[in-house]
């Protein structure tokens, strides 16, 4: 992979020939990618990360601001990032319990515990 990365914004449906390096986007994983990528994928962690399906998020599916979605597949590449940058990252997690989220299934609420 290069070193020249574009900004998590600046890739969008249609992009080709991108590499971010980034920590939050919101993607979406389907059948077997879930198990291969399980691991690999790591809170508070940073990636490079290119070839991913782009495509516009529905407002009803957002988990958070932003216009597009991530589709992460086998043709995916994903590499960690070794830098020591837990200074720089100042992340909030909000988790809702997998039993409490069929009361949101049909709404476009914000959840939170």
């Amino acid at each position: 992979m290069s070193n020249e990365f574009q900004l998590i914004r600046e890739v969008s449906p249609g992009t080709t020939g991108w590499t971010v390096k980034g920590s939050t986007v919101q993607a979406t994983l389907y059948g077997q990618n879930i198990t291969a990528f399980q691991d690999e994928l790591i809170l508070e962690k940073i990636y490079l990360i290119s070839n991913a399906l782009v495509k516009l998020t529905s407002e009803e599916y957002k988990a958070k601001s932003g216009e597009v979605q991530w589709t992460i597949s086998g043709r995916t590449r994903i590499r960690l990032v070794e830098e020591n940058n837990s200074n720089l990252l100042i992340s909030t997690y909000s988790f809702t319990d997998f039993e409490n989220l069929p009361k949101y299934m049909d709404s476009n609420i914000y959840i939170s515990k």
